[in-house]
């Protein structure tokens, strides 16, 4: 059984240290059902897309394999045009929109950070009302118990499905909105100091590269 990863071990570690298992709630948060702060929707049925609906450099849709490592990556040959995505407009995702796989990988999930996307088919969404962050949140559905217990709930013996009663169902620790919004600023200093590392080492192997072609050029 595999579970995906969707923060690096950094954040792991502080989110463990500031939330404890989210499951196990080992220190005793208030816990509430998804459906209580939140609303979940599954994407379209197949049957309102078809082969000719799809184009090049569209909306995104967003499916299973869409969602890497808690983040979006889309496919530009997977897309729909303006004229489709507006039809169909209660299955836009919004930015903090949670896009959630339903089937294959239980717990595959993805934050949605800026405007276009598309829930796809195999996916549905959980759009935060009230008190929880949608990036803590997303964490919670991608911890290792968290989709277990999911995927422990899942029905299907070739491919496990989710449904989205499902996930309203699901309970939730939920600490103090200030103490969320300490750890979303710990993930972005520690995402920025990464962005700053990796900086460096292209410019350093950039270097490298021209000092290596000037020597033997």
């Amino acid at each position: 059984m595999r579970y995906h990863r969707s923060y690096r071990r950094p954040h792991k570690s502080r989110f463990v240290e500031m939330f404890g298992d989210p499951v196990s709630n080992p220190k005793k948060w208030n816990v509430c059902r998804i459906r209580e702060f939140a609303d979940v929707r599954i994407g379209p049925f197949g049957s309102l897309l078809h082969k000719e609906d799809y184009i090049q450099g569209g909306h995104p849709l967003v499916n299973p394999s869409h969602m890497i490592n808690g983040k979006i990556v889309p496919d530009n040959d997977l897309t729909l045009s303006e004229s489709k995505y507006k039809e169909l407009g209660v299955y836009k995702l919004r930015p903090n929109d949670i896009v959630i796989a339903r089937r294959g990988e239980i717990g595959r999930c993805a934050l949605v950070e800026s405007e276009g996307f598309f829930c796809g088919t195999g996916s549905m969404f959980v759009r935060i009302i009230k008190d929880c962050r949608a990036d803590y949140l997303q964490r919670v559905i991608s911890y290792p118990t968290f989709a277990a217990r999911l995927e422990d709930a899942a029905v299907g013996i070739t491919m496990k499905n989710i449904n989205a009663g499902m996930i309203e169902n699901c309970s939730v620790p939920l600490p103090p909105l200030a103490l969320q919004r300490e750890f979303a600023a710990f993930v972005a200093k520690v995402d920025k100091l990464a962005f700053a590392a990796r900086r460096r080492r292209d410019v350093a192997k950039q270097l490298y590269r021209a000092k290596i072609q000037e020597f033997f050029g």
